[in-house]
Parts: structure tokens; C-alpha cells; sequence
């Protein structure tokens, strides 16, 4: 009994024992504390003691018993838990002892809670463990004892990572990180790749461990979180792919561009060398033959330019038809040579009958140059350059046009000639001059050019068009128009190509113009080209003979027709039988 009475006194929740007749006959220091009550001084008359009496008078059986009785008990305001049992050591003798707590309802709920969250932690999807000061695992939850029993490892509680049986590059690292957080009082967070069980494949984890601080300020240990971001990651590169890559041409974009050369600058290799490219005849071909077209010329000469750079170098999509080639460590000699294999390239290598064709400008940044005075410098060189390849370059696309007219049928060569002849024997007849009878032979030859941006199957379709086509095949005027005004040596002929569709009776497209608002020009084209397309080869109609076709004609004179130009080539017409 001594020997019990004197460990009481050490423990610090109040403790007393009463004997059989359910006299007080023994309280710990704590008890006394707690309630300022001394039984030497006779205080048995004392509130606590008498409300402890009462509670207990129920408990007198707990003699014969071997379990203990619980209760809720509040005294000086304060709610306890009060324990009464009995005591091998005190025979025929109860002790009991108060918990401090929350009523009963709050003491059930954060039991509830304390379930509730160990339920919350062991569902979340992350690792999580805990690590005391010694980094020997003291809990995990139920992903983190998945994973190491993945791997073999069935048990962690009480081990540090070094006493596991695993990679051991993987748990020294982990031992060094665990070190960090417990010596710098600080949170970590750790990437770290983690090779999947029986793959080359590698997982990516993030870790974050925090250290675990008591009141005192001293470290009582460590909790981490280990998420897999593996998929993460996979997005955040895709994203860095897309925000960097020009999605036409696969090329790096402008953005990347801004980044790569801060990059390059930093590590000094100058000279950079900084050539920029300028396709030529883009708006030509999106202009007739459509943007579709025009996106597959970009990715043609996209090839080109990577198939000219070096492996040092980089090539951009700069934006619209320009491109930008980075090359570092480089030389103006360097520069020209790969400039020069573009041209080879470009002029070895044709996209649907076009001959490549691109513009360039080179310059050299060096430590001290600002990069936008360098990238300026090139664009200078490449319009420059752009002036003297333009005329040259638009002929040539105009060439390629007509001979993709007659490629695919639409038009032949016989046709052209045909009709330019005719129109230059009606313009002499109506007294023109030389300048508008060459102006006229002009549209004669070009007047079909838009046709090259109209799809084939409606081109060449041997049937009556539907409504639809139909709108569609009217846009080739429109096209051709916009084709000769980018050219100063056709724009004179523009708007030649825009009419010669109009009828004399204002019914015609695309401006609906009547009489001789329509340009005279394209009401002799209109005349001439429809004879020719009766007379010879045409998909679009069976033939007819001269004099079937002349009676045609006049049957549309002041409808389709001018009336004038009708008398004068069928006049011709008969002069020729």
C-alpha cells in the first residue's frame, strides 16, 4: 500500500482511494493541487469531497468485481472523466482517479473525429507517412503500405529507410532528405524518379516533408506527402511542346525563339549568326489557289530550311511566310553557304508545279549588339533581296499558273491562243489602239487564271453543277482579280479578269454590272470565249459547228451579249468561211 501511495504521488491527475466503508483515506498531491483540499486539516466536509461521495455511493459492489466504472463528473465547473476500480496492491479498498475533459458528447465526437480523419488520411491517393526525430517510421497510411508492399517491403513501423531491402541510391536519398528536414527545422520538396518494378519506365514523385515542431521549439520528428506526378508532368511537357512549336510546320515558334536566344546570349557563343527568309509568292497562292494550298507550301519549305541547317543551329516559324535560322558559334561565311543551299534545295525541289522560292537576309550578333538591331538589319537584306527576286518570281508563278490551268485540263494552250487571235481581230476591227489591243491579248490569255483555286472535282465534273458549285465556280473572276492586282505588271488587266463574266442585261456576276458600265475589254473577251468553248473541246457542253455557234450568239445579243461586239466577230467569223 505504501509503495502504491507513493507512485500516486508522481502521477499528475488527481488520485485518492477510499476503504470499505467508503472513507476517503488517501489523495495525491495533484488532488490536492487541483481542489485545494488537505484531509489532515479535516476538510471532509469540503464540496468536491461530498460530490464524490454521493457519485460513488453507486460503486460499493465494485469490491466483488474485477472491471472498473466510468463516469462523467463536473466539479468546480470543470468536466472530468472519473475511473473508479479496484486494486490488486489495495485490497478491499477502491481507487479512482479524474481525466480532465469536454462533456461527454464533445469527448464522443472527437473520437468521431479522430476515426474520421484516420478514414480521411488512409483514402487520400498520396503517401503519407510519419517519421520520428530518429526518421523511423512511427504510421503510414494505407497508399503508403501499398506501395512499399509493392515492392516486397511488408512492414515499415520502427525501421528508418537504410534497414529497408531496397534500391540503394533510393532510400540513402531519402535518409538525406529526412536529415535536411529535422536539421533546418524547414519544409523540403524533393522530385524524384522512381523506376516501376520489372520496366525501363520511370514514375515521377514529388515529396514534400515537414518537420514536426513542439511547443518547446524541439523537432519530435517528421510527416511526408508523395504524390505521383508522373501524367503531370506528360501534360506539362505537352504544354511546353504546344506553347513553343508553330503547329503547321512542327518548327519552334516565336516564343521559343525569345527564349532560346536569351539562352544562347548567356552562354556566349558569339558570333550568332541570324538569318531570316521571306517565302515568296505566298499571298499569290492563298490568293488563287487557297489558304490550304498555301499552309502546304510553308510546310515544304519548312523542310527545306531544316534540311539546310546544321545540327548547332535552330530553325523557327517566325510568323506568316517568315522564318528565322539561329546558329551559334557562327560566321558570316557559314551563313551565306547554308543561305545557298536553301536556293539549291529550293531550286531542286517543286510543290504542285511551283518552284520554291524564298527571299533571305543574314546578320552576325555579337556580344555587344541589341538583338532587335540585328534582327532588323536581316529583314532589311531580305527586302532588299524581295526587290529584285519579285518580278521574276511573279512571272514565274503566273507561268506556273497557266500551265496548271492546261495540267489539269481546264484550259489548253490552243484555247488561250485561239481567243487571244480572235480578240485582237475584233479589236482592230472596232479601231482600238495598239496599247488596249495588247492589254486586251493580255486578259485574252489570263482571264481563266482564278480557275486554279477552284477544287478539281467541281473543275472537271462532266455533269450540270449543282447550285452550290455553281456559287463556288463563280469565284474564280474574283481570284484571278485578286491575283493580278499583286502584281504591278498585271493590274492593269485586274479588272478585266473581275468582269468578264457580267451580261449586257446586268444579269450576270460577280458586280451584276449592265451595257456598258462592263469594261469593254471583258464584253470582247465574253464573246470571244464563249464561241470558242461551243466550237472545240469543252467539258461542259457537246460541240457545234461555225454557223450553229454564230446563231448562238446572236440569239444572246442584248441579253449575254454587247449587240455591237456580236455583229463585229460574227462579221469576222464570215468573212473567214
Amino acid at each position: 500500500m505504501e509503495l502504491i501511495t507513493q507512485i500516486f504521488e508522481f502521477i499528475e491527475f488527481p488520485i485518492w482511494i477510499k476503504d470499505e466503508y467508503n472513507e476517503i483515506i488517501f489523495i495525491n498531491k495533484s488532488f490536492k493541487m487541483s481542489f485545494n483540499i488537505d484531509l489532515s486539516l479535516g476538510d471532509i466536509s469540503n464540496e468536491v469531497i461530498k460530490t464524490i461521495r454521493n457519485i460513488e455511493e453507486s460503486t460499493k459492489n465494485i469490491l466483488t468485481r474485477e472491471d472498473n466504472i466510468s463516469s462523467s463528473i463536473i466539479l468546480n465547473n470543470k468536466r472530468y472523466k472519473h475511473i473508479t476500480f479496484s486494486y490488486p496492491e489495495t485490497p478491499n479498498k477502491l481507487v479512482s482517479m479524474l481525466l480532465e475533459t469536454s462533456n461527454d458528447v464533445e469527448f464522443e465526437k472527437i473520437s468521431y473525429e479522430k476515426d474520421i480523419l484516420r478514414l480521411a488520411i488512409d483514402n487520400i491517393p498520396e503517401l503519407i507517412f510519419y517519421k520520428d526525430k530518429n526518421l523511423r517510421y512511427v504510421g503510414v497510411n494505407k497508399e503508403c503500405e501499398k506501395f512499399y508492399t509493392d515492392r516486397g517491403v511488408l512492414s515499415v513501423i520502427g525501421k528508418t529507410d537504410l534497414e529497408l531491402p531496397l534500391d540503394k541510391n533510393f532510400i540513402e536519398t531519402c535518409n538525406k532528405h529526412d536529415k535536411i528536414v529535422i536539421e533546418s527545422k524547414e519544409t523540403l520538396y524533393v522530385e524524384e524518379c522512381i523506376h516501376t518494378e520489372n520496366s525501363d519506365e520511370c514514375n515521377i514523385f514529388e515529396t514534400v516533408k515537414t518537420p514536426i515542431i513542439k511547443n518547446d521549439g524541439s523537432v519530435w520528428g517528421l510527416v511526408g506527402v508523395v504524390r505521383d506526378i508522373t501524367e503531370q508532368k506528360k501534360l506539362e511537357k505537352k504544354l511546353r511542346y504546344l506553347s513553343y512549336t508553330d503547329r503547321l510546320t512542327d518548327l519552334y515558334n516565336r516564343a521559343y525563339f525569345d527564349k532560346k536566344i536569351e539562352e544562347i546570349i548567356e552562354k556566349k557563343n558569339f558570333p550568332i549568326g541570324v538569318i531570316i527568309g521571306d517565302v515568296n509568292g505566298l499571298k499569290m497562292v492563298n490568293d488563287t489557289i487557297g489558304h490550304l494550298e498555301g499552309d502546304l507550301l510553308l510546310k515544304e519549305m519548312s523542310k527545306v530550311l531544316t534540311k539546310a541547317c546544321p545540327d548547332k543551329g535552330m530553325v523557327f516559324r517566325w510568323g506568316g511566310d517568315e522564318f528565322v535560322t539561329v546558329l551559334p558559334n557562327s560566321s558570316e561565311s557559314e551563313c551565306r553557304s547554308i543561305m545557298s543551299k536553301v536556293n539549291e534545295l529550293c531550286n531542286k525541289q517543286k510543290y504542285d508545279n511551283f518552284k520554291l522560292s524564298i527571299a533571305q537576309g543574314f546578320s552576325l550578333y555579337n556580344e555587344k549588339d541589341s538583338i532587335d538591331e540585328v534582327l532588323r538589319e536581316s529583314e532589311d537584306k531580305v527586302y532588299r533581296q524581295k526587290i529584285l527576286d519579285n518580278k521574276s518570281v511573279r512571272m514565274s508563278m503566273v507561268s506556273t499558273l497557266k500551265q496548271t490551268l492546261q495540267n489539269k485540263n481546264i484550259e489548253t494552250e490552243d484555247h488561250t491562243k485561239r481567243v487571244g487571235e480572235y480578240c485582237i481581230k475584233v479589236g482592230k476591227k472596232l479601231g482600238l489602239d495598239e496599247e488596249t489591243i495588247n492589254t486586251l491579248a493580255l486578259v485574252a490569255r489570263l482571264h481563266d487564271i482564278g480557275k486554279t483555286g477552284i477544287p478539281e472535282d467541281i473543275l472537271l465534273k462532266p455533269g450540270k453543277l449543282t447550285d452550290d458549285e455553281y456559287e463556288i465556280m463563280k469565284t474564280h473572276s474574283e481570284k484571278g482579280y485578286r491575283l493580278a492586282l499583286l502584281m504591278p505588271e498585271l493590274s492593269h488587266i485586274a479588272r478585266g479578269i473581275l468582269t468578264h463574266h457580267e451580261r449586257w442585261d446586268g444579269k450576270g456576276y460577280p458586280l451584276g454590272l449592265r451595257g456598258e458600265e462592263i469594261p469593254l475589254i471583258a464584253r470582247i473577251v465574253s464573246v470571244v470565249d464563249a464561241y470558242d468553248a461551243m466550237t472545240n473541246s469543252s467539258i461542259y457542253k457537246k460541240l457545234v459547228d461555225k454557223n450553229l455557234a454564230i446563231k448562238e450568239l446572236k440569239s444572246c445579243s442584248g441579253k449575254q451579249f454587247d449587240p455591237k461586239i456580236v455583229n463585229v466577230f460574227c462579221e469576222i467569223l464570215i468573212e473567214e468561211s
